[in-house]
């Protein structure tokens, strides 16, 4: 199956919600407005790898976090062999329905993203500091507030609330403010 328009990402988990449910086999391939490529392989209903390029597991799936819309095929004639990613395919599900992607925030400036506010560089010290204190789950959390931060202050704040430990918290707020040049607030 085959589906030439855009599908929002909130239809597409419902997709992949229906696929596991009917207990599918096969791919399926989404191709993003955004040039973005995700394959999430299906066996019996299960979820057993996600593919984003040459990332599998909690890379492809913090890729697929970061698709608003895309272009879905279903191939069941496609097979990719079992992947332990150590994610069952219920907190896979769990995962995309709380990470649908929001609109920007209304007080950036016209124009303006946050791809533009938040450097490459900046994402990279931001989700080496957050390893340390949440560990492999830092790339997904960063990847879903890299795209609604409006600054690189309301990025460390999103990102300390993350952390369970409020003392943990505070030291992860000290050491980012420190790497991103902040005074504190």
């Amino acid at each position: 199956m085959t589906q030439a328009e855009w599908t929002s990402f909130s239809r597409i988990v419902e997709h992949i919600r229906q696929l596991c449910s009917q207990r599918k086999t096969g791919t399926l391939f989404l191709a993003s407005d955004e040039n973005l490529m995700v394959q999430v392989h299906l066996d019996s209903g299960n979820i057993v790898s996600l593919m984003h390029r040459n990332r599998r597991g909690l890379h492809a799936l913090a890729a697929l976090t970061q698709i608003r819309n895309a272009r879905l095929r279903f191939d069941d004639g496609y097979v990719a062999s079992s992947e332990n990613h150590d994610l069952s395919t219920q907190a896979i599900l769990d995962h995309l329905e709380n990470a649908a992607p929001k609109a920007a925030e209304s007080s950036m400036a016209p124009g303006a993203s946050a791809s533009n506010v938040i450097t490459a560089e900046v994402r990279a010290t931001a989700q080496k500091i957050l390893m340390r204190y949440v560990g492999p789950m830092a790339e997904i959390i960063c990847a879903d507030h890299f795209e609604r931060a409006t600054d690189l202050r309301a990025l460390a704040r999103a990102l300390a609330d993350e952390i369970p430990d409020q003392e943990e918290a505070a030291k992860f707020a000290v050491e980012i403010r420190k790497a991103l040049n902040l005074t504190p607030a």
